[in-house]
């Protein structure tokens, strides 16, 4: 299937990507204590829309009807570095690497400088649990992509509990 078909996310995940199970919500809880009411965010692949009402963010998402924009990362159009913070939490984990890498580059090209960038992808380690098309992130991916943007890494890289590395970058 082609990742430009509108259905490819839902057959991807078998209709069941956004699920949000309480250890999500904690994340975000954490994540909108270090945001300011003031910074533009943007939410990509923002599901439900969890933070909506509580920051001043846009949310976009392919196939959530939740999202301030029902259209992919890929499509969305916006002014290069017009947001504070940019969310990415598990929507760049697609194969092949080079759309990773594609996604990266909006997503770190919207971010303003000095702005900051949450992340959290998928290294694939429990397969039973991971889609046939996911990404499988690595370390050296991070740091690659950290010295090629010229990116400070401010949270650590973090293995969570569901097994998904998390980390934030400063642009």
């Amino acid at each position: 299937m082609n990742v430009n078909d509108p259905d490819y996310l839902k057959h991807f995940f078998g209709g069941n990507h956004w699920k949000t199970p309480e250890t999500s919500r904690k994340e975000y809880d954490v994540i909108a204590s270090e945001i300011s009411n003031t910074e533009r965010v943007l939410d990509v692949g923002c599901g439900y829309n969890l933070l909506k009402g509580r920051l001043n963010v846009v949310g976009i998402d392919a196939n959530n009807p939740a999202a301030d924009h029902l259209i992919d990362l890929m499509d969305y159009d916006a002014e290069p570095e017009s947001f504070d913070v940019v969310l990415a939490l598990g929507s760049v984990n697609i194969q092949p690497f080079s759309l990773v890498k594609q996604q990266v580059d909006r997503v770190i090209g919207w971010c303003r400088p000095g702005g900051r960038i949450y992340m959290r992808v998928n290294p694939c380690i429990n397969r039973q649990d991971t889609p046939d098309n996911a990404y499988a992130w690595q370390l050296q991916d991070i740091v690659d992509i950290t010295e090629q943007y010229g990116l400070k890494i401010i949270k650590p890289v973090t293995l969570t509990d569901r097994k998904r590395i998390i980390w934030t970058w400063q642009k």
